[in-house]
């Protein structure tokens, strides 16, 4: 999945992300044609504000020998003064292949259970 988010304090625009080399997908020959942040700059992203967009299907990026797997990303933007740091960020996603890539589970959902299961016992105690 890539994912492009405002973790700022104040509205991004102007924001541009580049890849180098050129992202490539398996799955999705055409996908960084039809991305709207590959293809030119977002005009504004809001705080706290997350795009996402499915990208590759995992055994199928490391099946295939020629699709690179390292790449250089660049973050422009500009901020309410004005250009803000450019950021980059080094991606290796051979460091993922054999990884467990399940989404951690939500620690208000086990907090959750965790209540529920005290009350079932409570419950289940009284009624002995």
């Amino acid at each position: 999945m890539l994912v492009v988010q405002n973790t700022g304090m104040t509205v991004a625009h102007n924001v541009r992300v580049t890849f180098d080399p050129p992202l490539q997908s398996v799955t999705k020959p055409e996908f960084a044609e039809n991305i709207p942040v590959l293809k030119g700059p977002v005009s504004t992203l809001p705080p706290g504000r997350r795009l996402r967009w499915f990208w590759e299907i995992g055994f199928q990026l490391f099946r295939d020998q020629e699709t690179p797997r390292c790449y250089t990303v660049t973050v422009n933007a500009d901020g309410p003064f004005g250009p803000v740091d450019e950021l980059t960020y080094k991606i290796d996603l051979n460091n993922l292949r054999y990884s467990d890539a399940s989404a951690p589970v939500s620690r208000k959902l086990v907090d959750e259970v965790e209540k529920s299961r005290k009350a079932l016992e409570k419950i289940s105690q009284e009624i002995r």
